[in-house]
């Protein structure tokens, strides 16, 4: 069990320490008019350049925590389980998670609201998808579907995907936690999935976040 959670763990830790903070959709308010100006949120309408960065802010919390989990699930080996850590840290991983869910169901409510802009739209489906792909060997399965979502102008349904999965990972999550309440360690498949699901969800919205970064560098959008 050792071994397969510290590979677990590495693979988390790694993705975290990436370069930048262009992660979870960054760049893609600019598909909707008026969505990426300056606007002070007290006082005023949230919008998409607003509420993406936060939600990802909230979806990183959770990630901090959740190798925390693993962390502490690592020590068990050693010490044996404590419970109450392993408790705190994944009740705390359930509250940035939900809090980013929140935050994009707030993100779909405003996108299906505003009509997208026809030439990003334009850019998006004459994009060399593949050049990409090739040019930082990215992995396939992951930026295929991103690049699916993007080539089809579908960033709302990117949104709804993101949504969806972290709804998900929040169910997993729940699962860990009631088997905890129970003082009882988790079975490892359910670690590993709930581990994989942050790990995918990431990854795609760094490559939906490189794609229109590199399309707004194109276009200079400001």
């Amino acid at each position: 069990m050792k071994q397969s959670i510290i590979f677990l763990l590495i693979g988390i830790i790694a993705l975290s320490s990436n370069l930048c903070a262009w992660f979870m959709h960054d760049t893609t308010c600019i598909a909707f008019s008026g969505q990426c100006e300056d606007n002070d949120l007290k006082g005023s309408t949230p919008i998409l350049g607003q509420l993406i960065p936060l939600a990802a802010v909230s979806f990183f919390d959770s990630t901090r925590y959740f190798e925390g989990f693993l962390k502490e699930l690592e020590k068990s080996e050693l010490y044996g389980p404590n419970y109450p850590l392993l408790q705190t840290a994944i009740e705390k991983a359930i509250v940035g998670m939900d809090n980013a869910r929140c935050k994009y169901k707030e993100i779909l409510n405003i996108a299906g609201e505003h009509r997208m802009d026809v030439d990003i739209l334009k850019k998006l489906n004459q994009f060399d998808y593949y050049g990409m792909q090739a040019r930082y060997d990215l992995n396939p399965p992951i930026f295929e579907k991103a690049a699916a979502f993007c080539h089809a102008g579908n960033i709302v349904g990117i949104y709804n995907y993101t949504f969806d999965t972290l709804v998900a990972i929040i169910e997993k999550l729940n699962q860990i936690k009631e088997k905890l309440g129970k003082e009882s360690l988790p079975d490892l498949y359910i670690v590993w999935e709930t581990g994989q699901m942050y790990f995918e969800i990431r990854m795609f919205g760094q490559y939906v976040s490189r794609i229109f970064y590199e399309i707004k560098t194109e276009v200079n959008i400001n």
